[in-house]
């Protein structure tokens, strides 16, 4: 077992942390109020911060008027139209994590940070070969990412305590029985150990 990363060859990735997630008044919100993990991740990427670590934070975005979806058919009728909207106060990074002005910000238009946008060339730029990777929806953005991510050579570190946004169970199987098969589980706690 790795008992160091590289400063210089990790990066952080803070996966869909925005306002509106946590004010939206739904199950997310409540799951994610109740899990702790802003606070967890706020005090890692400090931690990171302070050793160099290349932080990323991935902005899950839309146009106000959704001409960058496609509404598909779903069960009950169209899929509705994403959020949060690209410019507005709920797009924004939540406080406890604002970004600093050495950190990138990448936008995402789909559930895959990599799709469609310039993350692969930042990260190689940079030299990157591992990747933590925290943020909500813990079974839809970031498994999504971190799949991607596994099939791109990176080695993937998830954060157990660093995920949320999903049912208690869904996080377990998750953690459990997905992300193990690509990654290494981890606290950010351990995350930031490893970082010395």
């Amino acid at each position: 077992m790795q008992d160091r990363l590289d400063p210089q060859r990790t990066a952080l990735l803070v996966i869909d942390m925005q306002r509106g997630a946590f004010t939206a008044g739904d199950e997310r919100a409540r799951l994610l109020a109740a899990s702790g993990i802003a606070e967890r991740l706020a005090e890692l990427v400090r931690t990171a911060r302070a050793r160099g670590v290349l932080i990323v934070y991935v902005l899950n975005t839309r146009r106000a008027d959704g001409r960058d979806q496609v509404r598909l058919p779903i069960q009950d009728g169209l899929a509705p139209l994403g959020r949060p909207v690209e410019g507005t106060p709920e797009w924004e990074v939540i406080d406890a994590l604002r970004p600093a002005p050495e950190d990138y910000r990448v936008i995402k238009r789909r559930r895959n940070a990599f799709y469609g946008t310039d993350l692969d060339l930042l990260l190689r730029a940079r030299g990157i070969t591992t990747l933590v990777v925290g943020g909500q929806r813990t079974t839809v953005g970031v498994e999504s990412t971190v799949r991607d991510a596994f099939d791109r050579d990176y080695a993937v570190i998830v954060l157990r305590d660093g995920c949320g946004g999903v049912p208690a169970d869904e996080q377990e199987w998750a953690m459990q029985r997905v992300f193990p098969t690509m990654a290494r589980v981890m606290t950010c706690a351990e995350v930031a150990a490893l970082l010395g």
